[in-house]
């Protein structure tokens, strides 16, 4: 299956899931990883808006990060759907979100995890 690159863009209604869980689904082989989850598609609610947000698996984050098990971190320009307002601090969050995969992917989104020249971490 061939999937389309796509520069790493705010815009792209995307998340990120937590890197560490989602190599160890696949026994820590990186590129396993990315044909799975890349594009899957998830619903996203906000108990802060009300609001349920479609999203797509775009990239991952580093565990160390983590607040709290299961938590995602939003792409820029989809962060005002869930939070209510557009902010640049990177400590507002929103807090008690759920999440679900739908079982469906968009094969226009492309996973943006680390590589090891970038990050060091995969």
């Amino acid at each position: 299956m061939t999937r389309t690159v796509v520069p790493d863009n705010d815009a792209v209604p995307g998340f990120a899931p937590s890197l560490a869980t989602m190599l160890a689904s696949f026994d820590q082989n990186s590129a396993a990883a990315k044909q799975a989850f890349c594009g899957l598609e998830a619903e996203v609610y906000s108990p802060r808006t009300g609001k349920t947000v479609t999203l797509y698996i775009a990239d991952a984050f580093d565990d160390k990060w983590v607040r709290t098990p299961s938590s995602i971190d939003v792409l820029f320009d989809s962060f005002p759907e869930l939070y209510g307002a557009r902010t640049d601090n990177k400590n507002d969050v929103v807090k008690e979100v759920w999440w679900r995969l739908t079982g469906r992917r968009n094969e226009q989104c492309v996973l943006y995890l680390w590589t090891a020249e970038s990050a060091g971490v995969i």
